[in-house]
């Protein structure tokens, strides 16, 4: 009998690594700044819950603008 596993690619493996590496970083800018949770996403009109997993890498689906615009609140 013949196995067959499979295989993900590069790109399918790096996307939530990056997430996480990403949410790592903004929550470094966001203590440096000496914001809470609640304070920053209230800056960038969110939820404090949509921040937490963004920070965690739980997100899938953030835009670069939104992401500039959490940079800019946090003077990054």
């Amino acid at each position: 009998m013949l196995c067959h596993t499979s295989h993900m690619t590069s790109a399918q493996t790096s996307t939530p690594v990056m997430r996480r590496r990403l949410g790592g970083i903004l929550r470094r800018y966001r203590n440096e700044a000496a914001m809470t949770l609640a304070q920053a996403a209230s800056c960038v009109g969110w939820e404090s819950t949509r921040l937490s997993r963004v920070e965690t890498g739980q997100y899938p689906d953030q835009g670069t603008r939104d992401l500039n615009a959490l940079g800019g609140v946090c003077g990054q």
